[in-house]
């Protein structure tokens, strides 16, 4: 399929799209990137819950962006090639991450969470007789993700997930300043321009982008604080 011209209506709708996406990317991983941060710098006053919340908070958020999702315009997810050039980016580390995430945190993969029935058994034989067998314990135990093993483990995923999260505000911040630039040359074709029919409104505006004035682009449904 043909890429929309720029600055058409086609354009403004699929950029969009990719910027809300890498919003909510910026949004999860940096999350991710605090968690991960107070994992390794407080890992010797944290106690072993701490360190499991943390550590699975981490894992969570950090996978949440590149797990496909269902929408409106079919199955999206954030793309790995828009961070994976940012220093310190460790792409077998984000593929650990995920598959923690896909196969222990998220969901209980039996590959993995291995589950087992254990039994001992007592041999006795009374007076002499025949041995036999009577069932002395039976429990059972699983395999889970608990912690890392050592504060090193947990330095190197700070330094990647922090990594992420400034590869994904370079991201946002590129697209977030192509769609300004695009509304500015194009604003007949700016659907966020669409002022619901206040006219005089919609020509301050222009007005206001001929005179080179700096103003922002109304997008209410992004969080835009931590940009």
């Amino acid at each position: 399929m043909a890429k929309p011209s720029y600055g058409s209506r086609d354009w403004f709708i699929s950029a969009r799209l990719d910027l809300l996406e890498s919003t909510r990317a910026l949004q999860s991983i940096n999350m991710a990137a605090e968690t991960a941060h107070a994992l390794a710098t407080r890992w010797a006053e944290l106690d072993t819950t701490l360190r499991f919340a943390l550590l699975t908070s981490t894992v969570t958020n950090y996978g949440r962006p590149f797990v496909n999702r269902q929408t409106d315009t079919g199955v999206r997810r954030y793309k790995l090639k828009r961070i994976a050039s940012e220093a310190g980016f460790d792409v077998v580390l984000h593929r650990h991450l995920l598959q923690l995430r896909h196969k222990l945190v998220a969901h209980s993969d039996e590959d993995f969470n291995d589950a087992r029935i254990h039994a001992q058994a007592a041999v006795i034989s009374k007076d002499g007789g025949e041995p036999f067998k009577i069932v002395a314990e039976i429990g059972a135990r699983s395999t889970a993700l608990w912690l890392l093993k050592d504060e090193e483990t947990a330095e190197r995923w700070r330094a990647h997930v922090v990594a992420a999260a400034f590869g994904a505000g370079k991201d946002a911040r590129s697209l977030l300043e192509d769609y300004f630039a695009a509304a500015r040359t194009h604003p007949d074709s700016c659907p966020l321009l669409d002022v619901d029919g206040k006219e005089e409104k919609l020509a301050q505006f222009r007005a206001e982008l001929s005179a080179g004035e700096t103003v922002s682009v109304p997008l209410p449904e992004m969080p835009l604080s931590h940009l």
